[in-house]
């Protein structure tokens, strides 16, 4: 019997029991600990959800989860939240909970369990190893923007929903084989119009993550033209086009708002102060580390195929182009196209606040877990005993981040503030110092309470 690696036995149970105790950090923040609260953007969110849910009936908000829908514009944002508030507000009332925040902060948590899903079965996908499947899913619920904004009341909730699960269905219906010459089946159509579905969903979370769901929506369709899959097809249009139609006025509306603001140099920051931010307390130094990684190995192995593939004169340029443009590789192809797409606009924008990380990090996260499920070589790398290490390492030094920013940081939240103008730090302390009164608040200008530290 071959011996079995200690690290094998060291990271499923780390990874698994991370994810648990995360879960449960998470339910501790959302009854015993005092939420953020602004005067801006997330308090207009409450009110907003508040008065949507005296106006519509429970049927009604459970169909705007589900159901195609024109979700309203809120300040030039496109809100699909919305949605969700209310659905927790009508959920608190259904079960008798009078604490308005707790049912949002509950539905922010639910969020937060959907897409740490995705991120599983993803990477479970692609690397067939649940546990570095679970690495990547708890180094993504670890990530400071996503486990911070959970806490938050802000239209980036459902778009930390829509990156993973865009590109994992689309993947995953390019990847799986369709029927045989004219043997298609209902199981067939049905595959096909279920994952658009579950595409169409994520239309409505914010205009920026428009792209993503029009880039991957069509790779789908061109993939499954390319191999002829007709019916499939036919379902994926039929489904979308339901979702589009009451969508696109809301989308136009908010786009434009969206590049008008993009002009504004009012939260403007140099890439030199933007990309060690984004790098420690956004996307957080495990989840950089790997990605960067991963991608320099994806880039280093596509440039040499390619390399010997244009150097084989037997390779027709029509052969070359039919096989990029079909299965996997398309997929592959959707999400260098989105990262390009998004890191010209953080170059572009005058606004470059932190948000903007969040698309670029899921393209690539998009970019690596196909690249594992597209080339059996790389997930044989996973078997090795150091790459388990490395794994370890990286989910403790996530831990050690997450709980200094949440226990240590802002001299334990006493001095926390969120920064009008500066760059956000939006996994604030569990425990946040007490008001002084109705016309204190967790805001700053210049200077802020943790300059003085």
């Amino acid at each position: 019997m071959p011996k079995t690696s200690a690290a094998n036995i060291v990271l499923p149970y780390l990874a698994f029991a991370s994810l648990l105790a995360l879960l449960c950090l998470r339910l501790y923040a959302a009854f015993e600990t005092t939420p953020i609260r602004t005067p801006w953007d997330d308090d207009h969110l409450r009110a907003a959800a508040r008065e949507h849910a005296q106006a519509q009936t429970a049927v009604t908000a459970i169909s705007h989860l589900v159901l195609p829908w024109t979700p309203p514009v809120f300040e030039g944002r496109l809100n699909g939240y919305d949605a969700w508030l209310v659905a927790g507000l009508k959920a608190g009332r259904w079960v008798g909970s009078p604490d308005v925040e707790l049912s949002f902060q509950l539905a922010n948590t639910l969020l937060l369990l959907v897409q740490t899903l995705m991120v599983l079965l993803f990477a479970r996908w692609a690397t067939r190893d649940w546990s570095i499947a679970a690495t990547f899913a708890f180094l993504h619920m670890s990530a400071p923007i996503v486990f911070g904004m959970s806490r938050w009341i802000f239209t980036e909730n459902p778009v930390l929903v829509a990156g993973p699960t865009l590109s994992f269905l689309g993947a995953w219906l390019l990847a799986t084989p369709g029927p045989a010459g004219s043997q298609v089946r209902a199981v067939h159509i049905l595959r096909a119009g279920l994952v658009a579905w579950g595409m169409a969903l994520c239309c409505s979370a914010r205009e920026y993550a428009a792209p993503t769901f029009m880039v991957m929506v069509g790779a789908v369709l061109l993939g499954l033209l390319v191999r002829k899959r007709w019916r499939e097809a036919e379902a994926t249009v039929l489904v979308t086009t339901a979702f589009v139609i009451p969508w696109y006025p809301s989308l136009l509306e908010a786009l434009q708002a969206t590049l008008k603001k993009g002009g504004e140099s009012a939260y403007f920051h140099t890439m030199a102060e933007w990309i060690p931010h984004v790098s420690f307390y956004t996307v957080g130094p495990s989840l950089t580390f790997v990605l960067a990684a991963l991608l320099a190995v994806v880039v280093y192995q596509g440039a040499r195929r390619a390399i010997e593939r244009l150097s084989d004169p037997r390779t027709t340029p029509g052969e070359l182009l039919r096989s990029q443009l079909s299965g996997l590789r398309l997929a592959g192809w959707a999400h260098w196209a989105l990262m390009g797409f998004y890191v010209a606009g953080i170059l572009w924008t005058r606004n470059r606040v932190t948000r903007p990380a969040i698309m670029p990090m899921f393209a690539a996260l998009g970019i690596v877990l196909i690249g594992f499920r597209a080339h059996p070589l790389r997930r044989r790398w996973l078997r090795d005993a150091r790459i388990k290490w490395v794994a370890v390492g990286l989910v403790s030094l996530s831990w050690c981040v997450l709980l200094w920013q949440l226990l240590v940081a802002f001299d334990g939240g006493k001095t926390y503030a969120h920064a009008g103008f500066r760059l956000e730090y939006f996994n604030y302390p569990l425990h946040l110092r007490k008001l002084d009164g109705p016309n204190d608040n967790y805001v700053c200008y210049d200077p802020c309470p943790y300059d003085r530290r």
